[in-house]
């Protein structure tokens, strides 16, 4: 198993609050408000960037080591980019496959 390029416990919180950022960024752009002065292009702007930046290190880990179910995973991180990536990183340690060890 390769280690995460950047450490899951900076990883994480960085996709939920991506996330969160997204999901406000959305509400002030249908809503047409302004958060305390920046725009809500700005809001989805910094947290698109951050979620292709998220979402490149996730991919590239899970290419790079063995999951269960890899064709779900590129499906799932293509059309639920931002919470797959944050549930993969939650259940990592149970999705990769481990190299078992021959004992002879």
């Amino acid at each position: 198993m390769y280690p995460l390029i950047i450490p899951r416990k900076i990883l994480l919180p960085l996709a939920i609050i991506c996330f969160v950022m997204m999901v406000t960024g959305g509400f002030f752009k249908i809503s047409h408000q302004d958060f305390f002065g920046i725009s809500s292009n700005i809001i989805l702007g910094i947290g698109t960037g951050v979620l292709l930046f998220v979402w490149f290190i996730v991919v590239a880990d899970a290419l790079r080591n063995r999951v269960k179910n890899p064709f779900m995973w590129i499906i799932a991180f293509l059309f639920f980019g931002n919470v797959a990536s944050i549930l993969y990183l939650f259940y990592r340690d149970q999705i990769i496959i481990k190299k078992e060890k021959n004992n002879f």
